[in-house]
């Protein structure tokens, strides 16, 4: 008896661990269509790395800092609601 999956998208007979390239084939041709100076001519490889640094980049700037990091604070703040009355 095999085993395989099929793909949700396209419906290609996939095994075990194996994962379809379609969605990354209509990715790279949709980014090609949207964006044709940027990305005419370059392989699905390098389509991908380079909308993978712009996420990067767009996921270091979401914390305030440029560095990617948390941002710090000086001072220990409690986030308790209770007050003296």
């Amino acid at each position: 008896m095999s085993y395989f999956k099929a793909c949700p998208h396209c419906g290609a007979n996939l095994d075990p661990g194996e994962v379809c390239d379609c969605t990354l084939t209509q990715v790279c041709a949709e980014a090609r269509e949207t964006f044709p100076e940027r990305f005419t001519g370059k392989t699905d490889r390098e389509v991908v790395a380079e909308i993978a640094s712009v996420v990067k980049r767009a996921a270091q700037g979401a914390a305030n800092t440029r560095d990617g990091r948390a941002e710090q604070i000086e001072r220990a703040v409690s986030a308790s609601n209770n007050t003296r009355n």
